[in-house]
């Protein structure tokens, strides 16, 4: 017997012209600059044959996306902790993109300007100004902007971030395009057994490819899969039904961050109001 497919999710008026108006005027643009890829680097890419070097593998192997907040004048890059691990591990580099056009480059990861929680699954690194600075265009997160809630509550909801599939890089893998996607989602009411689970943290959301989605450039279709938006962000996101008349369109508010993808359909989050005690702690020993 086939496998039941999942109801499409959608907001309540997600191809209504002047929501997708306000959405461009108010939204887009936010979510778009607060957040930068992530790339896991092959250092064993490539080898020198006398005086030529040769490439045995694809330069970037993997694909993420951070977050970018700032309180008291200190800059952070917010992801999930097994990206930090992952892209870190003794046969990888990880990077970011920065530069105008945005270039993979190293970023800096050490005890000192980083802190993370396994259980969570989130990550912290403190940016150095040098960093920072070569962010072209970049906007950050600030703490009036993070939605203080324990549970979600049955609202829409834009998970958006950096996805892998149609990141394609330029002919000498010095620049990678990673387009950006969102899906709507909706609150997921169910138990999950897992020991990664953690009721007071955790939330989980439910996605469809038949939500709406949030296009950039060229990708035309929904992705297959959610590869490259572990550490993106879920984003409480105002619709005309909710609002007043003549009531303007509110800024949207950060949720949650995406790390865990449970089945196809299922998607764990970490609560920030859990992320901010991170940065804070990170902030008083840096």
């Amino acid at each position: 017997m086939p496998a039941e497919l999942p109801l499409p999710i959608r907001a309540p008026d997600p191809h209504e012209e002047l929501f997708k108006q306000l959405f461009e005027q108010r939204c887009r643009h936010l979510l778009q600059s607060t957040i930068v890829p992530i790339f896991a680097a092959n250092n064993n890419s490539a080898s020198k044959v006398g005086s030529i070097f040769v490439v045995n593998s694809e330069p970037i192997s993997e694909i993420a996306t951070g977050s970018l907040f700032t309180d008291k004048g200190k800059r952070y890059l917010v992801t999930a902790a097994h990206v930090l691990r992952d892209f870190n591990a003794e046969d990888k580099h990880i990077r970011i993109a920065m530069g105008d056009p945005a270039r993979p480059k190293p970023l800096p990861c050490f005890p000192e300007n980083t802190e993370v929680n396994d259980e969570l699954d989130i990550g912290v690194v403190l940016l150095p100004p040098q960093v920072s600075m070569q962010l072209v265009d970049a906007k950050y997160i600030r703490s009036d902007m993070v939605a203080q809630m324990d549970t979600l509550e049955e609202a829409n909801y834009l998970l958006f971030g950096h996805i892998a599939e149609r990141a394609f890089p330029n002919s000498d893998f010095t620049e990678l395009h990673v387009p950006k996607f969102g899906f709507w989602t909706k609150p997921l009411r169910k138990e999950i057994a897992a020991r990664s689970f953690n009721q007071s943290a955790h939330v989980l959301v439910e996605y469809g490819s038949d939500g709406m989605v949030v296009k950039d450039g060229d990708l035309v279709k929904t992705p297959v899969s959610l590869g490259g938006m572990s550490g993106s962000n879920l984003w409480r996101i105002f619709t005309l039904p909710e609002l007043e008349p003549d009531q303007e369109l509110p800024m949207p508010m950060v949720v949650a961050v995406e790390n865990m993808v449970y089945d196809t359909t299922t998607v764990r989050c970490t609560l920030w109001k859990h992320v901010l005690p991170l940065i804070e702690s990170l902030a008083n020993r840096s």
